[in-house]
């Protein structure tokens, strides 16, 4: 195992409004056949997650929920650890519960007077309308663990920093993605790749490390790895950020999974 290709989902793999990864099949398709492990690492809950796996055809280990939950699925397990599974997954949890953090954050709002909305207050068809998700999608997007995604209704930026600095306080941490707030335990995406890393060993450890990302929740993912790539699409308003705090990184200014293809034949092409 040389490579390993560590991605974000939104708006990276997939596209921003559709949630579409066609246009990068050709690449995804390479990086199988040359049995390159794709690492999900994402904001999503465990069944969008493992949707999304069975419409690519991969069977590669994941991080969900911002670093929240690590799964290993049973055959990729197996044929990695030589060892008997007798769940579907190996999990590794390293979130709060998400209720913990609903009761948090609806504190703050009753004590501040902030309406905030989080993915457990919409309704499916309501979550639906608001993400661009398929109703049955939208249905998965509610079924949180360890990451909350929410909305200040009526909020000023200072208000949002109040609420960042109660969350130190309790020891959660509040993170910005593409469209939502999100509000977990201190933990991030890079915390779970090293925590999976170390738990598979050597032959991980060794390898290259590619990462694919857009946001700002992205970043310390981005920083682990050795080959950062930004995908940034038009309009990204963490692109100047990103591009500071990583001014090794590679940049595509293409739409999510167009950029993603292009960036891994590019890759390719290279090494």
């Amino acid at each position: 195992m040389e490579l390993i290709v560590i991605t974000d989902l939104d708006n990276t793999l997939l596209s921003k409004y559709k949630y579409d990864f066609t246009p990068a099949l050709p690449a995804i398709e390479e990086l199988k056949r040359r049995g390159v492990p794709i690492i999900f690492c994402t904001s999503k809950t465990l069944g969008e997650t493992v949707s999304f796996q069975e419409k690519i055809g991969i069977k590669d280990p994941f991080i969900v929920e911002n670093g929240g939950g690590i799964y290993i699925p049973r055959v990729f397990y197996e044929n990695f650890k030589g060892e008997k599974l007798d769940s579907e997954f190996f999990e590794i949890d390293l979130g709060v519960p998400a209720q913990i953090l609903y009761d948090f954050l609806y504190s703050f709002s009753k004590k501040y007077e902030v309406p905030i909305k989080t993915f457990l207050d919409f309704q499916p068809e309501e979550l639906a309308k608001e993400t661009g998700l398929p109703l049955e999608l939208a249905i998965l997007a509610r079924e949180r663990e360890f990451d909350l995604p929410f909305i200040l209704l009526k909020g000023s930026l200072g208000e949002k920093k109040k609420l960042q600095r109660m969350a130190r306080k309790e020891k959660y941490l509040i993170q910005e993605g593409g469209r939502f707030l999100h509000i977990s335990g201190r933990h991030t995406k890079a915390d779970a790749i090293r925590e999976m890393f170390d738990f598979m060993g050597d032959k991980f450890n060794k390898a290259k490390k590619i990462g694919l990302g857009d946001s700002l929740n992205d970043l310390e993912m981005l920083s682990f790895v050795d080959i950062p790539i930004v995908v940034s699409g038009t309009g990204n308003p963490y692109l100047n950020k990103l591009k500071k705090a990583l001014p090794h990184a590679k940049i595509y200014m293409n739409e999510g999974p167009i950029a993603w293809n292009q960036a891994i034949f590019d890759l390719l092409e290279s090494i």
